[in-house]
């Protein structure tokens, strides 16, 4: 199941030369082992997301997107993108926002699912769906 990490991550060799010495925490991880990873603290934080080559998976369509995407909605800005023998990845800023599934919202499960609806609602109607050069 994807979620918030149980108990310590170890970040693989290409993810811990992006973070560096820095201060980090793992917030995110999912069923094909990929991380996400806040960098940094407050308003000068990034995060860097990352997906194992085994996994089939890669960051370049979610960069497309973002980059389709940043003209109609709100989206975090990509400062750096990469892919070595490990895996790929990106680091993106910041974005002024609460996960859906931070205890807060656990607690709250109404408020959260209202909140979630209204934001998929209002992205729905931000992007012109007509213009979408993606399926699924």
């Amino acid at each position: 199941m994807a979620g918030a990490p149980k108990g310590p991550v170890s970040l693989p060799a290409s993810l811990s030369r992006l973070v560096g010495g820095q201060a980090h925490e793992v917030v995110w991880v999912n069923q094909l082992g990929g991380l996400t990873v806040r960098v940094g603290q407050g308003s000068a934080s990034v995060y860097v997301k990352w997906v194992p080559a085994a996994s089939g998976l890669d960051v370049t369509g979610e960069l497309e997107r973002l980059a389709w995407a940043r003209d109609y909605t709100p989206t975090p800005r990509v400062v750096e993108h990469g892919r070595d023998e490990d895996g790929s990845w990106f680091v993106s800023e910041a974005i002024e926002a609460q996960n859906a599934v931070a205890p807060r919202w656990k607690h709250d499960p109404r408020a959260a699912t209202a909140a979630l609806g209204a934001g998929l609602r209002a992205l729905h109607d931000a992007l012109p769906r007509a213009n979408c050069p993606f399926e699924w």
